[in-house]
């Protein structure tokens, strides 16, 4: 009687043990071996004063493109190519610290649900720039919070960038 108990038993812990992993909706893989090595960039002292954070909105054209931020966010700001969106969307750069002390920079629409990323038209990238007065250190790569996505950074002078495929949030980290 327990023999025949047993081998149904068997059989459907090993058919869940083959479906589960295909149902999965959020992404539960550990870190790869280089994610767990990434350390977003802490705050300068000058930037930790904006605990509450910094944000600007504005109405960016898709057939022109624009810049959102500049003086009012410091000297950080996204560039926007012309055709890069859809159609003309207001758009909100936020500059936040965690709690932690990082710096995270976001990018929002308005009407785009909270947490969906804003992809560009035709493979056209957005550049991100940050005020390097703003970082501990000097950032290696631009990260994406959400997806773990790594960005090449290019310097120049006391100013970094990051050219991405879409809005969502990004922090700056560097790889001990």
């Amino acid at each position: 009687m327990r023999r025949s108990l047993l081998y149904p038993a068997v059989s459907l812990l090993l058919a869940a043990m083959l479906v589960v992993p295909g149902c999965q909706n959020v992404p539960t893989e550990p870190l790869t071996q280089q994610e767990e090595n990434i350390h977003l960039i802490q705050a300068s002292a000058k930037a930790l004063g904006l605990a509450k954070g910094v944000r600007v909105g504005k109405w960016i054209s898709s057939e022109e493109g624009g810049t959102l931020g500049g003086a009012a966010t410091f000297n950080n700001y996204v560039q926007i190519p012309p055709g890069a969106l859809e159609k003309d969307m207001f758009l909100t750069l936020s500059i936040d610290i965690t709690r932690a002390g990082a710096l995270v920079f976001s990018i929002t629409g308005r009407g785009v649900p909270r947490g969906e990323h804003i992809y560009f038209e035709d493979g056209k990238v957005s550049t991100l720039v940050v005020n390097g007065e703003w970082l501990a250190r000097v950032p290696e790569l631009a990260v994406n919070i959400d997806t773990g996505e790594q960005f090449a950074v290019q310097h120049a002078g006391s100013t970094f960038m990051a050219a991405l495929p879409h809005f969502s949030r990004y922090g700056w980290c560097w790889l001990p």
